[in-house]
């Protein structure tokens, strides 16, 4: 439980920028969707065909710059946790007295290691993921409505 209440508190400091991110990205694929149905509703052609695709083309790659700069930072964030983890249990295995090691069998310990760390990678990580991903979406959907 002390790993898990040093994540949070770790996370807490760089959550912010995350969150803006997970924020910055769909507003902006919404904002390119919106000016793309602006400009095909378009009666009248008072604005020369540069200026609809300019602005199209700076919202729909500043759309693609935010979603890789926020794959970048959920990557990081994804992969420390997990290390810290393992670096962590080593850690307690090697300082474990010599009786742990008889009573113990090695399969079970690697299986523990395995299990939870495939369980940060995987389970952790991806649900973290998602609820970012549905959070920013339905946040900016509630920004434009």
């Amino acid at each position: 439980m002390a790993f898990f209440d040093d994540s949070v508190s770790r996370m807490r400091l760089r959550i912010g920028p995350l969150v803006l991110l997970f924020l910055a990205n769909p507003v902006m694929r919404l904002s390119s969707q919106i000016w793309l149905s602006a400009w095909s509703d378009q009666q009248i052609e008072d604005k020369p065909l540069s200026f609809w695709l300019g602005i199209y083309a700076t919202l729909s790659l500043g759309a693609s710059a935010f979603q890789l700069l926020k794959e970048y930072v959920y990557i990081q964030h994804a992969v420390n946790p997990p290390r810290r983890l393992h670096e962590r249990m080593l850690d307690a295995v090697m300082r474990a007295p010599m009786r742990f090691f008889d009573s113990t069998p090695m399969g079970r310990v690697m299986n523990r290691f395995a299990k939870d760390t495939d369980l940060i990678d995987t389970l952790l990580a991806t649900s973290f993921n998602n609820w970012l991903n549905t959070s920013g979406m339905l946040l900016a959907v509630l920004v434009y409505i």
